[in-house]
């Protein structure tokens, strides 16, 4: 069953293709490039500011951004104790993710080794005449530069000994501020003190994110369900 959730059934257009049709769906402005500083509800609404002052007011706000961010917006009023707890402590997940191009080999492949390793989980994505597009995960970001070709060839090799690898592509979610980690990683006794915490409403303000997620915590799937709980409590409130 995981397998054919994270390998078998995928986008036939890609990922884009999910962005794309939710923005023709419900047609949104969209800004970006202009991260929030501030999130200040009252009685009559509430008002987004962010970092160049601009402000941007209506009657609800869905938050997504994920966990290890949350402390880097400031609330009015402030957020309850428990997701101020979550948000400091914030999710474990330090690994690392990166793409790269095989030549020669064009059979798919999915392998997986225990740590200590660069990379732990490495499957094909895409078969190409002359070889495949991999990806590769791993538990650790200061185990392997995602711009070095060398670097990721030796850990593909731990599973391809005769890998090729002729491009790569990576990036270093752990040090982007918009996201300060990876793939959603609860520490012990974070899914029972905080999950139900983290899914609460607060006033006007909604919360979702594959990390707020009932199920596949940390996948797109995830993410969706979230995504429906959170609009489904915004349209009740504003239909009260």
């Amino acid at each position: 069953m995981l397998l054919d959730a994270t390998s078998r059934y995928k986008f036939r257009d890609g990922t884009r293709s999910l962005i794309e049709a939710l923005i023709a769906d419900g047609a949104p402005d969209i800004c970006l490039d202009t991260p929030v500083s501030r999130i200040e509800q009252s009685d009559d609404g509430v008002v987004v500011t962010t970092h160049s002052g601009e402000a941007f007011s209506g009657d609800t706000v869905i938050v997504s951004v994920p966990l290890n961010t949350l402390n880097d917006i400031e609330f009015s009023p402030e957020l309850s104790a428990p997701k101020l707890a979550a948000a400091r402590e914030g999710q474990a997940s330090e690994g690392v993710k990166v793409w790269a191009r095989l030549k020669g080999s064009s059979e798919h492949f999915y392998g997986v080794t225990p740590g200590p390793a660069a990379l732990t989980w490495v499957q094909s994505e895409y078969t190409l005449d002359d070889g495949l597009i991999v990806v590769g995960f791993g538990p650790d970001a200061n185990l392997l530069d995602v711009e070095g070709v060398g670097q990721v060839q030796e850990a593909i090799r731990v599973f391809l000994p005769d890998a090729e690898v002729v491009s790569v592509s990576g990036h270093d979610w752990n040090k982007d501020p918009y996201s300060k980690g990876l793939w959603p990683i609860f520490r012990p006794r974070q899914l029972t003190r905080y999950l139900q915490a983290l899914q609460q409403p607060e006033g006007r303000l909604f919360f979702c994110g594959s990390e707020t997620a009932n199920g596949w915590n940390g996948f797109i799937d995830g993410a969706i369900e979230s995504g429906l709980r959170a609009a489904r409590e915004a349209l009740r409130t504003l239909g009260e």
